[in-house]
């Protein structure tokens, strides 16, 4: 189903981060429609990304960059997406549905 799904960062500081955690500014995600999600900055959108996107290396990235921004242990950081899946934020993104034939 993500197939179907691409998130594309339009916001010029964030396209530095996905640059450096997925290697490009676009990424596949689960859903067009965000969840809500409670941060230390308050009530969110996200959205879930494809786990297809996740190799190894991107998550060690990940885990690296979240830890670093909330200022947690890597090893506290590295068991909240075995909960929630990888999510983004939704803010400077633009959700694409790809192959809308199939989806009318």
């Amino acid at each position: 189903m993500g197939k179907d799904f691409l998130l594309t960062v339009v916001r010029p500081d964030r396209m530095k981060i996905f640059q450096h955690l997925f290697g490009k500014h676009s990424i596949r995600i689960e859903s067009m429609i965000p969840i809500a999600g409670h941060t230390p900055e308050g009530l969110k959108e996200f959205y879930k990304v494809d786990p297809e996107e996740l190799t190894p290396e991107v998550r060690a990235r990940w885990i690296e960059a979240v830890a670093k921004k909330f200022q947690q242990p890597e090893e506290d950081v590295s068991e909240v997406p075995q909960e929630t899946g990888y999510v983004i934020d939704s803010e400077g993104c633009i959700a694409t549905l790809m192959n809308p034939q199939r989806w009318g």
